[in-house]
């Protein structure tokens, strides 16, 4: 089936909103003949002008029914079949699609209906790679500082870490994990965090 040519044409937004006032509100618009049909056309039409709206997602497909074959316009937000002009276009304006769409645009909160529950500063998370930096911070019983100024790069597969605070002073540029955790709990990197926000003041 051809498409009058719109397989490859580049269609401008204003073409297309010409084209959905004018082409798209006429019903045999949306009838399928064995020479041609909108197919292309139409789902061009509202790729452009509805599909690049955040969380709408149109899809336009054909329907067989005792009249022949037809266009229609699937919301896949909404999970169903528009079959012409208006009903599309009251879908598109109406509120239950608007809600469903910014619904599924809004991703839900996994502690919603959760009890809150008090935990200690300092509890084990448990959620961090075996060996890496970030675990043996997390099982450390004193306080880390200046985790903020480490810089993380991997390098031939390997992970090696720059403390930007301590790099002029110390050799502490493209370090091992275990070599950077030594540095992160050593007094002179605690001493250099504490003298350089003391400073901040």
């Amino acid at each position: 089936m051809s498409s009058y040519g719109y397989k490859s044409a580049i269609l401008t937004k204003s073409e297309a909103e010409l084209m959905m006032d004018t082409e798209v509100r006429s019903r045999d618009f949306w009838a399928v003949f064995d020479d041609y049909d909108n197919c292309i056309k139409l789902q061009k039409i509202i790729d452009l002008l509805y599909n690049s709206e955040p969380g709408n997602d149109y899809e336009v497909d054909y329907q067989e029914n005792q009249n022949g074959t037809r266009l229609i316009i699937r919301c896949n937000v909404c999970t169903k079949e528009l079959t012409s002009y208006d009903p599309f276009v009251t879908h598109e304006n109406g509120k239950p699609h608007k809600k469903i769409r910014q619904q599924k645009m809004t991703p839900k909160d996994p502690n919603i209906g959760m009890k809150l529950q008090r935990r200690p500063l300092n509890e084990l998370r448990g959620i961090f790679p075996k060996g890496s930096l970030e675990e043996m911070i997390d099982i450390c019983r004193d306080p880390v500082l200046g985790i903020q100024f480490v810089y993380k790069e991997v390098i031939h597969g390997k992970e090696l870490f720059t403390c930007q605070l301590c790099q002029k002073s110390s050799d502490v540029t493209k370090v091992k994990t275990s070599r950077m955790f030594g540095h992160l709990t050593s007094s002179s990197h605690n001493r250099k965090y504490m003298v350089c926000f003391s400073t901040l003041e």
